[in-house]
């Protein structure tokens, strides 16, 4: 992470992401909220997988709610399915605002990281039902939302 070389830096930042250590989310946000075109594809796609895959720390809840809004499809699933492997009650507000995005894994993820969150395991969808019934999964978690607190 020390080195002067973006590329390497980057690389290293993946792997520690996907060992759920977060000392590399900050340059990782930095470089996936604001892609540089000298940033090769796959070390973006590689950052974007060591977050869905390995982040489960709920330190990183807020910057995986602003990688929520980044452009890149992507991106944004990987946020989603972090914020559901962290487990933690500080995700739900990120997650339910994710109901509203046009990507259908995000709001996929969004869905189950809700049901595993709360418990409420029969709103946990697998994907060929939330496929099929979506806008009632949808419309449930959107009404839990408003009504919660």
């Amino acid at each position: 992470m020390r080195d002067e070389d973006i590329i390497i830096q980057l690389g290293a930042a993946a792997a520690l992401l996907e060992h759920n250590d977060i000392s590399g989310l900050q340059i990782a946000e930095q470089a996936l909220l604001n892609p540089n075109k000298d940033i090769p594809a796959y070390l973006l796609h590689n950052l974007s997988y060591g977050i869905s895959e390995g982040l489960q720390d709920e330190r990183a809840v807020p910057a995986l709610t602003r990688l929520l809004q980044a452009h890149n499809i992507e991106t944004r699933r990987a946020a989603a399915s972090a914020l559901r492997h962290t487990a933690s009650h500080s995700a739900i507000p990120p997650l339910i605002a994710a109901l509203q995005d046009s990507d259908f894994e995000v709001r996929y993820y969004s869905v189950i990281g809700l049901a595993e969150i709360t418990g409420q395991n029969e709103w946990r969808p697998n994907m060929d039902d939330f496929r099929s019934k979506e806008l009632r999964y949808l419309n449930y978690w959107r009404d839990w939302g408003r009504t919660r607190n």
